[in-house]
């Protein structure tokens, strides 16, 4: 009997029930009473709310209408008199409450959205819905609800007449229900204890039990199932937590508590020793602004799969952030360790990454810490990431092992770049200005803008203290066209002013910077056009360093300029890694050559030949030529002998204010 019922539907459980109690009820027909006398009253109850709904309806039009909600509110008091009224609401056509009356403000208030048919029942409540229409617009709703209390009284009568039979009733559905409450609210029961203990516990590898092939036993089978996805999302959630999402690498938060494990270890053990690398990569943002930001995507998975293939199987490797990587070497024997480690992936890292055909060299500047007994490891990512910064001054591509002073440098450092902020909003620069001169005649052709910064406590600073800081922080593309703008409208100023300065021409300094600015030909053609400086008397110095990242894009951009009317000019040649080619891919009108192969003239090596070869392609490629660093009468004359157009140099003038410059001519 009990595996029979077992097996059966729980629809047929449920027949089985009903059957059971309805044959009881038949019995006890005088239960019928009450069903007919609650029939009654709700058909009551249901004519006296369309009327009264109706009726307030009606008043409430010229309220609404009028925009009178004390009227409309008057209204609805009138339902006072009614006791089983607990709430009447009247709503504008927007459905916003106008008016209400609530009998107990505790108990009731007005629904936000009042929906549903006209009259139907909620839980205990009776409610009416109506909209209040106008000349054919609806202009309101009107919401009444009801109690039912007072049917309950006139139900009580018939109650007390057939308890004695429903009794009767209540002890025969006992006997079934007691028995069939075991069969069919076990299993129940038995997923809601599982429940309960998931709900508390976060344990879900827990499972429910089937005990039957019905339709419980099915519920039981999607619940283990349900368990099972949630188990497996909590895995994937776990994982996205600690990971980062493009490299799979784990993330700050995991690296912080793997760090924290190794400290700990370290109070505990004096012996153990590990190392904390933070990791930068040079350039990226180059990467980024040229090529997208979906190659430097690529880029950095190459660069995660590198650096977990360089590591020991014992290490971490974790994604900071951005470009920024960080390695926890476990158990290392002695700080040399980690520099040898550091050594291996910087060559590990050397070789090119192809993506999407494009040939991409990585160079990363990285900090070294190797761990100490009081350190946190916050304090040791602090320090890794500030002998990071040092390596990266240092001209990047490098590794420094972090050191007491290096925080005092970071410090000032932080200091001096707040400062250097400031100074751009103030303008606390002056531009200096070097002379340019025509060798063969001697006289003044132009001059060289060279930018100053007036510190309000350190004083007049060189460009050595601030424009590395300034190209780091991208600064320096405001600096550069304050530069511009100024050094172009003196030397306008001073055309104005003789015929003899006339002919003079202002060189200025081009950052790498600005050629990733948008709006850098618009900009500098708007300077200048402002400036009242004639284009072809502006010279753009750029460096040879600057054009071997992107070079397509700096040709279109140099062509632009070019275009404009303005010179331009290959500055300290010879000095960087560019290709020869680029003198005839690049439309440059003047060639300088470094300083640092003039100042050796006259001694022992082969300067005086490198400069009559520079000279010599130059010319030959119609270039002009100017000497850098010109200091002796001996390098002036050997430069005249290789028909050398223009030097620069102490010889004929250090940088000066431009008051000492107006009055050079």
């Amino acid at each position: 009997m009990k595996h029979t019922f077992l097996n059966l539907s729980v629809r047929g459980k449920l027949m089985l029930i009903m059957m059971a109690t309805s044959i009881a009820s038949l019995l006890l027909v005088s239960t019928t009473f009450i069903f007919y006398e609650q029939e009654q009253s709700k058909r009551e109850l249901m004519r006296d709310m369309d009327s009264i709904t109706e009726i307030i309806s009606s008043n409430s039009i010229a309220a609404l209408l009028f925009n009178d909600p004390a009227s409309a509110e008057e209204t609805l008091k009138t339902l006072r008199s009614e006791p089983h009224f607990v709430a009447a609401c009247l709503y504008t056509h927007k459905r916003q409450v106008f008016a209400k009356y609530l009998r107990n403000a505790e108990k009731a208030d007005c629904p936000i959205d009042p929906r549903g048919e006209a009259l139907h029942f909620e839980e205990e409540h009776f409610i009416s819905l109506k909209e209040i229409v106008f000349e054919q617009q609806q202009i309101g709703t009107l919401y009444l609800q009801s109690d039912m209390k007072h049917l309950d009284v006139r139900l009580n009568r018939y109650i007390s007449i057939v308890m004695a039979v429903m009794l009767a009733a209540v002890l025969t559905a006992f006997l079934f229900s007691s028995r069939l409450k075991h069969l069919i609210l076990k299993p129940i029961l038995h997923l809601s204890d599982i429940a309960s203990h998931v709900s508390e516990n976060k344990d879900y590898a827990i499972r429910a039990t089937k005990v039957s092939n019905d339709e419980l036993g099915l519920l039981t089978t999607r619940f283990n199932e349900m368990l099972e996805e949630i188990q497996k999302a909590e895995a994937r959630l776990q994982h996205e937590a600690t990971h980062d999402q493009l490299t799979g690498l784990p993330n700050r938060t995991l690296f912080m508590e793997l760090l924290g494990r190794s400290v700990e270890r370290r109070k505990r053990n004096k012996s153990y020793l590990f190392a904390l690398l933070f990791l930068d990569l040079d350039r990226f943002k180059i990467v980024n602004d040229s090529l997208g930001h979906a190659v430097g995507d690529q880029l950095l998975g190459g660069i995660a799969h590198r650096l977990k293939e360089s590591l020991r199987g014992q290490d971490t490797v974790a994604r900071l952030g951005g470009d920024e990587f960080t390695v926890l070497l476990d158990d290392i024997h002695q700080s040399k360790d980690a520099i040898e480690m550091a050594n291996r992936i910087r060559q590990d890292l050397s070789a090119p990454f192809d993506l999407n055909g494009q040939e991409i060299h990585a160079e990363v500047s990285i900090g070294i810490v190797v761990s100490s007994e009081d350190e946190a490891a916050e304090t040791l990512l602090r320090d890794a990431d500030t002998a990071m910064y040092r390596a990266k001054a240092l001209g990047g591509s490098r590794q420094e092992i972090f050191e007491v002073n290096m925080h005092d440098h970071a410090m000032t450092r932080m200091a001096l770049e707040n400062d250097l902020r400031n100074a751009v909003k103030r303008e606390e620069f002056k531009v200096f200005y070097q002379a340019i001169v025509t060798l063969s005649s001697g006289r003044i052709a132009g001059f060289e803008a060279l930018v100053r910064w007036q510190h309000p406590t350190m004083g007049l600073l060189p460009p050595s203290r601030f424009i590395p800081l300034a190209e780091e922080t991208n600064l320096i593309v405001s600096i550069d066209r304050w530069v511009l703008r100024t050094a172009c409208t003196q030397m306008a100023k001073w055309h104005s002013q003789s015929n003899l300065k006339s002919h003079w021409s202002i060189s200025v300094n081009l950052s790498g910077k600005q050629f990733l600015q948008t709006d850098l030909i618009d900009s500098y053609d708007k300077i200048i056009k402002e400036s009242g400086l004639a284009p072809n008397q502006i010279q753009l110095e750029i460096t040879e360093t600057v054009l071997m990242e992107n070079p397509d894009q700096k040709q279109l951009l140099l062509k632009a300029l070019q275009s404009k009317g303005i010179f331009l000019s290959l500055d300290d040649f010879g000095t960087g890694y560019s290709s020869l080619s680029y003198l005839h891919r690049f439309p440059f009108n003047v060639l300088k050559i470094d300083r640092s192969f003039v100042s050796q003239l006259g001694m022992a090596g082969n300067q005086a030949e490198i400069i009559k070869t520079i000279t010599m392609m130059a010319h030959n490629l119609g270039l002009l030529v100017i000497a850098e660093g010109v200091e002796t009468a001996e390098q002036l004359s050997y430069l005249k002998d290789q028909h050398c157009e223009y030097g620069q140099g102490y010889f004929f003038s250090e940088p000066v204010t431009g008051e000492v410059a107006e009055s050079m001519a």
